[in-house]
């Protein structure tokens, strides 16, 4: 049986996480920063998570990569990891997000594109250091760089939370992003919906 879930970040202001809960929607995958400095954590993190959690959502999160290098992608983890241990125990799994900005991004600072090979190194590094960390995890995606840019051992090798917003998934993945212009009442504007497959337990409070 699927779960509505929903993803954040500080570009969705402050959210009412009681009435987001009342809604029906069960858990949130919440932006935890971007790129591989601390003060890239974002704002509104904490936040979110705790109001979340609060709420008896289900959490997980998501870190947005501007790595241009292995060793980038590495640090990028030690500062998510950094902003998430607080809450370890209470979060349902890690993603890693890199998609057209990080591509663009590469591009601006290189002056030429970044090679699969390379994108498909930064992400397992990444999610690789993440697992070994002890954190499950998940690389979102979409139907482009599913076909085109990631290879097959590295969709295999992860739970994939795959972008699709032209009815069901493509093809079987652990959550799927439906839609960037949804509703949900308790947050202002449009929200990210999400279905997620894999139905996370709910991890209890150790307070």
């Amino acid at each position: 049986m699927s779960e509505n879930w929903i993803d954040v970040s500080a570009h969705n202001g402050v959210i009412d996480w009681p009435r987001v809960a009342a809604s029906g929607v069960s858990g949130a995958v919440l932006r935890a920063g971007y790129g591989n400095d601390a003060a890239q954590k974002d704002i509104c993190f904490d936040a979110n998570i705790k109001g979340a959690l609060a709420a008896g959502l289900k959490v997980a999160v998501y870190w947005f990569s501007y790595a241009d290098s292995v060793d980038d992608a590495l640090k990028e983890w030690q500062v998510c990891r950094q902003i998430i241990l607080p809450y370890r125990g209470r979060i349902c799994f890690v993603a890693s997000d890199y998609e057209y900005d990080s591509y663009n991004y590469y591009r601006r600072v290189h002056g030429t594109a970044p090679s699969n090979d390379l994108i498909n190194q930064m992400v397992n590094a990444f999610l690789g250091a993440a697992k070994a960390d002890g954190w499950d995890t998940m690389l979102y995606t979409n139907n482009d760089y599913r076909r085109n840019v990631f290879s097959a051992a590295t969709l295999a090798a992860w739970d994939i939370w795959l972008a699709d917003y032209t009815g069901g998934p493509d093809v079987p993945c652990a959550m799927q992003q439906t839609c960037s212009t949804g509703h949900v009442p308790g947050i202002s504007g449009n929200v990210d919906m999400d279905v997620d497959f894999k139905n996370f337990e709910i991890v209890p409070s150790s307070h």
